[in-house]
């Protein structure tokens, strides 16, 4: 029965470029080859094929052997992946629950870092405000100090004032009594003058 070369090659899992070539350096195996159109053919009843087969054996079949530990811990394995399947699928919702809270807990880390820098811009603006209060503070301490100091005068003043106005009053009166008193003198007559009526 004649099978071509790339059958052969390809039964045996060999390149069919790499049988050609054993072949070309072995003449005893190429002179009972029969080549047909582009492909090569030998005769698998030929010494040449026996040769061939030698150098190229098919692959021995795996040989089965039933290992039943094997299978149990097949079993078990499968066992424990379909558990840990369910455990899976159970734990899946808590898995996105904590990846929410993961996310809302970076949200409020990004937010409270965001807080920080406002909160220490404010301190310094705070800071520099308290410092203006008490400048503000202390200007208008003395300005309280000056004005109870002027209402102080100004009372005094007011006080001198009302006793000036009053002593001048006094003159007044004391100044038309004495002029009453000159123009009764002068209306007297020289005699009662002298007299001192």
């Amino acid at each position: 029965m004649l099978i071509s070369i790339t059958d052969f090659a390809s039964n045996r899992g060999h390149d069919r470029d790499t049988v050609n070539a054993y072949i070309r350096n072995h003449p005893e195996i190429q002179k009972e080859t029969v080549k047909k159109g582009k492909s090569r053919y030998i005769d698998t009843e030929t010494k040449a094929y026996q040769l061939l087969d030698k150098k190229y054996p098919l692959p021995k079949p795996v040989e089965v052997i039933e290992d039943t530990e094997a299978r149990r811990q097949l079993v078990e394995a499968q066992q424990l992946i379909i558990r840990l399947q369910q455990q899976l699928v159970e734990a899946a919702p808590k898995i996105a629950w904590a990846e929410q809270n993961q996310q809302m807990i970076d949200h409020i880390t990004s937010e409270n870092e965001s807080l920080k820098v406002e909160n220490s811009k404010l301190r310094e603006i705070n800071e520099d405000t308290i410092e203006t209060l008490k400048i503000l503070y202390r200007e208008k301490s003395q300005f309280d100090q000056k004005e109870k100091m002027w209402l102080e005068v100004k009372a005094q003043y007011n006080k001198d004032l009302d006793i000036a106005e009053k002593g001048l009053v006094e003159r007044r009166e004391k100044i038309e009594s004495l002029q009453q008193q000159l123009a009764a003198e002068q209306s007297k007559s020289w005699w009662d003058r002298l007299l001192g009526r």
